[in-house]
């Protein structure tokens, strides 16, 4: 197993998924290792996608702060 690396999100964080097809927001709900040793993030979504669950890596996320920046409008409810 990798050395485990400190996580950068906590738990109840508001984040971003900022890579791929779509952007989507949400609140941290778990952090874990897999057996592989590779830190993993589960992120309840937000807006259109409310309640939605996905397992994201660290590196596909950045903080978000939704008063401060306004989602697009596809992911407002």
């Amino acid at each position: 197993m990798n050395q485990k690396a400190q996580p950068r999100f906590k738990l109840d964080d508001v984040v971003i998924k900022t890579s791929g097809d779509y952007h989507a927001w949400g609140i941290i709900v778990s952090v874990f290792w897999n057996t592989k040793g590779s830190l993993r993030y589960v992120v309840e979504h937000q807006g259109d996608a409310q309640g939605m669950l996905h397992i994201y890596s660290e590196a596909i996320l950045e903080h978000h702060n939704p008063k401060k920046i306004t989602p697009p409008k596809y992911l407002l409810s």
